[in-house]
């Protein structure tokens, strides 16, 4: 199907895209009298979930969320707010440093690829506890990919004041991921290094169509976080707990549609997701619909510097490890030692290289 850019004003599109978030969540509810789960954790997406299975849905609805003890931030605030609204039974699970490690093995071998998000073990561990009380579970994965997310505004306001060059937005979008796309040359071993620079992005051609440059990465978020990730995590790890996972802001029609949607309503100034907020704005409040977003943050900065040093030493550093064969030992050492700026963000670094070995180890 063609994909175009029209004039329609905000409402007509938020208009329909309400009546299509009614079907798509109206088909993945189960049948009336059995409980459906949402994983619940206070954002835009997952609570515009909530609210649809709540009005849709005549059987029990149960929400699920998380934390990771009383020194860490959390949005439970938020979601037990969203779980009275809309009068779910609520279920709140902490989730220690020590599951974290002592999951990661078990983890990654249900992955078809070493994802290295750090909310895979929480999404296994909070699947179990919904399969206590449910077979079905709804999840909020979709919203920042079709609606304009937060790592869209950095590219978009460069792009505008034509501070980044076109041959420079593939390396914009991946360091906008702020994980090891910089660390590369250093964290490959020469040789590696010298393979895989000449190998062209899989996702290039993406960047460079005619459609407005939101639109160009959005499709770019949908086919490489969202098909190649999000959707494979979900899907694997749901299946893995017992359960039937559904993502309804990732159904093909959702994504069909939030495409032919002009820019400027997904990411309206400085607005994330204004076509999306006002689609549901009737069935959350306010303080939900407005506050700004802060994601799932997973404490792994926190978990290298005070619980997992020395077991991710062992595994990392050790002659055998499979990363050896492809990787620079020395820099992570380095980065396993390091004790100064904590927004050098070494914590999402080693996780990816943690979840990696341990994937490698499983996939011999």
């Amino acid at each position: 199907e063609q994909i175009t850019e029209t004039d329609q004003l905000l409402p007509s599109y938020s208009n329909q895209l309400r009546v299509m978030l009614e079907q798509v969540v109206q088909e993945y509810l189960p049948a009336a009298n059995e409980p459906v789960g949402v994983f619940l954790s206070g954002g835009l997406d997952s609570s515009c979930i909530t609210a649809l299975a709540a009005k849709l849905h005549s059987g029990p609805v149960h929400t699920y969320s998380i934390h990771f003890g009383s020194q860490c931030p959390n949005e439970l605030e938020y979601s037990s707010l969203v779980a009275q609204h809309c009068q779910s039974q609520h279920h709140i699970l902490e989730i220690s440093f020590r599951q974290m490690w002592e999951k990661l093995s078990e983890t990654m071998a249900w992955l078809d690829d070493p994802i290295g998000d750090p909310l895979t073990v929480p999404n296994l561990l909070i699947g179990r506890l919904a399969r206590e009380s449910v077979q079905t579970v709804l999840n909020g994965e979709g919203g920042d990919p079709c609606f304009g997310g937060p790592k869209n505004q950095p590219m978009l306001l460069h792009q505008l004041y034509g501070t980044v060059a076109e041959q420079d937005s593939l390396q914009a979008y991946l360091l906008a991921f702020k994980k090891c796309a910089s660390d590369l040359p250093q964290l490959l071993k020469p040789e590696i290094w010298r393979a895989v620079k000449q190998e062209p992005y899989v996702f290039s051609q993406d960047l460079e169509s005619t459609a407005s440059w939101l639109n160009r990465l959005m499709a770019l978020n949908i086919k490489f976080k969202g098909a190649d990730h999000i959707l494979t995590k979900v899907n694997n790890l749901t299946q893995a707990a017992g359960l039937q996972g559904r993502s309804p802001l990732f159904d093909q029609r959702i994504v069909e549609y939030s495409m032919q949607i002009p820019p400027e309503y997904k990411l309206s100034g400085t607005e994330e997701k204004a076509v999306l907020k006002q689609a549901v704005t009737d069935l959350l409040p306010r303080e939900i619909i407005y506050r700004p977003k802060s994601g799932m943050m997973v404490p792994v900065q926190l978990g290298f510097s005070q619980y997992w040093r020395r077991q991710a030493k062992a595994l990392l550093l050790n002659r055998k490890a499979a990363i050896a064969a492809y990787l620079n030992q020395s820099l992570i050492r380095n980065w396993l030692s390091y004790r100064g700026d904590p927004w050098q963000r070494y914590g999402v670094k080693l996780w990816l290289l943690v979840s990696l070995e341990m994937w490698l180890q499983g996939n011999k």
